[in-house]
C-alpha cells in the first residue's frame, strides 16, 4: 500500500510481479500488509523496489525515471530488452527483439514516447541488427545477416 503524504510519485508494476515506487517530491509511505516489517517513508529522489524478502530503497534521478510523464523516454545503461519493453508500453506499433546477442547490452539515450522508428533506427545503427516490419506492423529486430 502506498500512502501519499502531500507528494508527487510514480508507482509501476514490474515484469517480475514486483513494484517500483519513485518519489519526485514530498513524502510517501509504503507498507506491506502481508509483512510484519516497518513501513518505509521515502524522501524525494528515492526509489523503493519491492522484493519477496525485503524492500530495497536506493537513490535515483527522479526526473529521469519519470520522464515518460513529459512524453520522453530516457534510458541510462538500461538493457536493450528492457528498453524495448518500455518503448512498447507507449506505442501501438510493437517491437519484437529476436537478437539475443544484444538483449543484455546497456543502452543510453532519449526518445520521444511513441517514436518507435527513431528508437529502432538507433538500435540498427548502434548494434548492426536488421529490422523488418510484419504485415501487422510489428517491427522485428534480428541479428544482422552478412
Amino acid at each position: 500500500m502506498v500512502t501519499a503524504l502531500g507528494t508527487r510519485f510514480d508507482v509501476r508494476r514490474l515484469e517480475d510481479g514486483h513494484a517500483r515506487v519513485i518519489l519526485v517530491e514530498g513524502r510517501v509511505q509504503v507498507s506491506d500488509a502481508r509483512s510484519q516489517g516497518p513501513d518505509v517513508v521515502l524522501a524525494p529522489g528515492q526509489e523503493l523496489l519491492t522484493t519477496p524478502a525485503l524492500p530495497a530503497v536506493r537513490t535515483v534521478d527522479a526526473a529521469r525515471a519519470t520522464s515518460w510523464t513529459t512524453g520522453r523516454l530516457v534510458f541510462e545503461g538500461m538493457p536493450v530488452r528492457s528498453a524495448v519493453a518500455e518503448v512498447n508500453r507507449y506505442s501501438t506499433r510493437k517491437i519484437e527483439l529476436d537478437a539475443p546477442q544484444i538483449a543484455a547490452i546497456p543502452v543510453s539515450g532519449a526518445f520521444d514516447a511513441g517514436d518507435v522508428d527513431g528508437f529502432v533506427a538507433a538500435l540498427v545503427d548502434l548494434y548492426g541488427v536488421t529490422s523488418d516490419t510484419r504485415r501487422d506492423g510489428t517491427i522485428v529486430l534480428t541479428a544482422h545477416r552478412a
